[in-house]
């Protein structure tokens, strides 16, 4: 599982480089995730590389969700406009918010929004 991770000002940000996020990487993609991300407050994923996500994928990153610290969350960045609409359609959107950018996302963290 090809995913890169970065730490920005505090903040984990990880960049699956994978085309796919379905029943195939889902399992892999939630095992590498929980690995790096397990406890901390914000993780930020930049889906700039994903153009595909199925209810496996969708259910893998609320997988990761539950590892975070207690009231923790996950930003999503560079979500696709279908991923945008799957994450409406099953009203996620509300769950995961969704940034411009890497530095939109952690910036609002670092001024204490949540």
């Amino acid at each position: 599982m090809n995913i890169e991770f970065d730490d920005r000002d505090g903040v984990l940000v990880a960049t699956p480089r994978l085309r796919r996020l379905d029943a195939i990487a889902a399992a892999d993609f939630r095992r590498v995730m929980i690995e790096q991300c397990s406890g901390r407050p914000l993780v930020v994923v930049c889906v700039a590389d994903v153009q595909f996500v199925d209810s496996s994928g969708l259910s893998a990153i609320v997988g990761v969700l539950k590892c975070l610290a207690k009231g923790g969350s996950i930003r999503l960045v560079d979500v696709s406009d279908n991923l945008q609409r799957l994450l409406r359609l099953t009203r996620l959107h509300d769950v995961f918010g969704a940034y411009p950018s890497v530095t939109a996302a952690v910036g609002a963290f670092g001024a204490g929004a949540a």
